[in-house]
């Protein structure tokens, strides 16, 4: 086998570009679009069930919700950012890769406004090592989804990276995700998934999830008092299976005595939670370079070569366009967040997320908008940014 060149990176990167680039390169709203058949997916809403253990564990207003629901196009582009990592080598192709994978898993025989969250019975699925991926990685979606709407999580990042980053030491296998919230908490999360034909309470991967948990150590932010340590694990199902409904488990671990936060005041800046959620938000939509110098501690200078012209103005925010995935939702972040990763400055965290997040919901205009948090919106409908389609020129 020969051994891949640059040249072999560079052609691989151009196929990658005319394959999934939208056409709608040039500065909104001047440009047209010719829209991807897949952003029909924005508007289907996906419905399944939950289970809270123990009763009377603390997951924000979940146990007031009959069920859970999302739109697909919300949840594939939360696989595609949980799964791309913060830190990796230049031209890593893993950003958006669950977007394009996965899609056409969730197409659905009929058109309806609402469908349970299940996955197409495809011949492929019939891999088992395949399908163990596949439901690794959609259940950390699901599960970066429930933490940012329910638990007010601003910041998601990779443990493992961060714990190498901080220079922290653990024993034992850990956590997969350290959680910051809006008001500064920590908390961490264990993700395990899993598609079968029917419904099984996933009682092995929760108490390996538990391990992992108490393995987990953390930095100098404050641990969440209502809740630090959460498995979180979703059984997807089948189209066709004995049971159409899909069901996350979440699970609060308590900590041992003697296994709470140990301080790290030495942590070096590129370990910081907030650049490190950045750097994942900026690999995803292909600014790898501007990602590097934030993950060494360094200005972004994010220049008009990888922006577009032009600020939307959402709930009273700046926001500028920084790019888009393969299906071309379109990501914006908070002008004045990307002024400070320009300059070097670490941001500041949001002081009223929920409510920015309701003040988005509630604008009948912008009702596809989807806000990550305060800081990223996510538009999976680009007509809503001015870009029109051929078909209707």
């Amino acid at each position: 086998m020969q051994p891949i060149t640059p040249n072999d990176i560079n052609n691989y990167a151009q196929w990658f570009f005319q394959r999934f680039a939208p056409l709608w390169l040039h500065p909104i709203p001047a440009h047209r679009l010719f829209p991807p058949r897949q952003l029909t997916f924005s508007n289907q809403q996906h419905n399944w069930d939950f289970n809270i253990s123990p009763a009377a564990a603390t997951f924000g207003m979940l146990g007031a919700q009959p069920d859970l629901s999302v739109l697909l196009a919300r949840l594939l582009v939360e696989t595609g950012i949980a799964v791309t990592p913060a830190a990796h080598p230049l031209t890593d192709f893993r950003a958006g890769f669950a977007v394009v994978r996965y899609a056409e898993y969730f197409r659905a025989a009929q058109n309806a406004a609402t469908h349970p969250l299940s996955i197409n019975n495809d011949p492929a699925l019939r891999s088992s090592r395949f399908k163990q991926l596949m439901a690794e990685e959609l259940a950390s979606g699901v599960a970066c989804y429930l933490v940012r709407e329910y638990l007010d999580v601003v910041h998601i990042v990779d443990y493992q990276v961060w714990l190498n980053l901080t220079n922290q030491r653990a024993v034992g296998r850990h956590p997969d995700y350290l959680c910051i919230t809006s008001t500064g908490e920590a908390l961490l999360v264990e993700v395990k998934g899993s598609i079968t034909a029917r419904r099984t309470a996933m009682n092995k991967p929760l108490a390996r999830a538990r391990a992992q948990l108490t393995n987990g150590v953390f930095g100098g932010e404050r641990v969440r008092t209502a809740g630090s340590r959460f498995a979180i694990a979703t059984n997807l199902l089948l189209q066709g299976g004995t049971n159409p409904r899909s069901i996350t488990y979440i699970e609060e671990v308590l900590a041992p005595v003697g296994k709470n936060p140990a301080t790290n005041p030495g942590a070096v800046p590129a370990g910081d939670p907030a650049a490190l959620s950045f750097c994942k938000i900026l690999r995803y939509v292909g600014l790898d370079e501007p990602a590097e110098r934030l993950l060494k501690g360094e200005p972004i200078h994010l220049d008009d070569r990888f922006s577009f012209e032009g600020n939307e103005e959402i709930c009273d925010s700046r926001f500028t366009v920084l790019g888009f995935d393969p299906f071309a939702n379109v990501i914006l972040m908070k002008t004045d967040v990307l002024n400070d990763l320009n300059e070097g400055k670490k941001p500041e965290l949001p002081k009223q997320e929920s409510k920015f997040k309701i003040s988005v919901s509630d604008q009948p205009k912008e009702k596809a908008l989807l806000p990550l948090n305060d800081s990223i919106i996510v538009c999976p409908n680009p007509e809503l940014l001015g870009a029109r389609s051929n078909q209707s020129a």
